[in-house]
């Protein structure tokens, strides 16, 4: 037997995920599936990548910033487009030169307090030996 175009096949409704017919544009008109259907309503669980323990599940997660790396960006031509009025219009992009984050951890909330106390103290630790530098 042989589903048509608007009979559900395998479960799935075939137009619910925008099915081109008849040179329709595409559009989407249903809800996709979970990506990953065996987590579907449960809490997600952790490990600290600073203690190695697993967080019990629904416990908050942080990002850490570990490491840091200079970055330089060129300028571009262009690569901006927005609208004036119906005329598409494109500005420039100057680039610029600054950080970016070369590695980051998702620590416990304890992990995370305890690293940006440490953070803290060198910044303050910095400042102190500028000013008594200067």
């Amino acid at each position: 037997m042989v589903a048509g175009p608007d009979e559900a096949r395998d479960g799935l409704h075939y137009r619910s995920f925008g099915r081109a017919t008849d040179g329709a544009a595409r559009r989407f008109t249903g809800s996709a599936p979970s990506a990953s259907p065996h987590h579907r309503g449960l809490p997600r669980m952790y490990r600290c990548e600073f203690c190695n323990v697993v967080a019990p599940p629904g416990a908050p997660s942080h990002r850490v910033v570990t490491e840091w790396r200079p970055a330089e960006y060129p300028s571009r031509a262009k690569s901006h487009k927005h609208r004036v009025g119906r005329k598409a219009k494109f500005g420039d992009d100057p680039g610029g030169a600054g950080y970016e984050i070369a590695k980051e951890a998702v620590v416990c909330p304890a992990c995370a307090e305890k690293f940006n106390a440490e953070q803290q103290a060198a910044r303050e630790a910095e400042e102190q030996r500028t000013v008594a530098g200067a």
